[in-house]
């Protein structure tokens, strides 16, 4: 709740002025509008949405980490919710660890021995 929510156009890690953002409401939900311009700014067509700031709701405590979701502007998705799972994706697609997002959703369903799904829509 109040977190803050960014589209990292340039890949830094910093919000940036002219970057898409907004604070999540009190279910955590979020949203902005890309232009087009946004979209051709980013490098190579990826850009990840990061959440930083606000309060846990589940504690009521300050929420002091950084969650990641990865989001390709070539066929950018209407919702994308932020986890610590896709925290770990959008690091591996970032680092070029894994090749692939199939891949890496493969690798993370391996690691913690879930089923297997699509992790990135939702």
């Amino acid at each position: 709740m109040s977190s803050i929510v960014f589209l990292d156009l340039n890949r830094n890690g910093i919000l940036d002025s002219g970057e898409p953002n907004a604070r999540t409401d009190k279910y955590g939900k979020y949203s902005f509008i890309l232009t087009s311009a946004q979209k051709k700014a980013s490098l190579s067509g990826y850009a990840p949405i990061i959440i930083f700031g606000g309060v846990d709701t589940s504690t009521a405590k300050p929420f002091r980490g950084r969650l990641r979701a990865p989001l390709s502007l070539r066929t950018p998705r209407k919702k994308v919710t932020v986890t610590p799972i896709t925290t770990l994706l959008a690091y591996n697609i970032e680092e070029n660890i894994l090749a692939t997002k199939s891949f890496t959703t493969e690798y993370i369903t391996s690691i913690i021995n879930i089923q297997r799904q699509n992790y990135l829509q939702y």
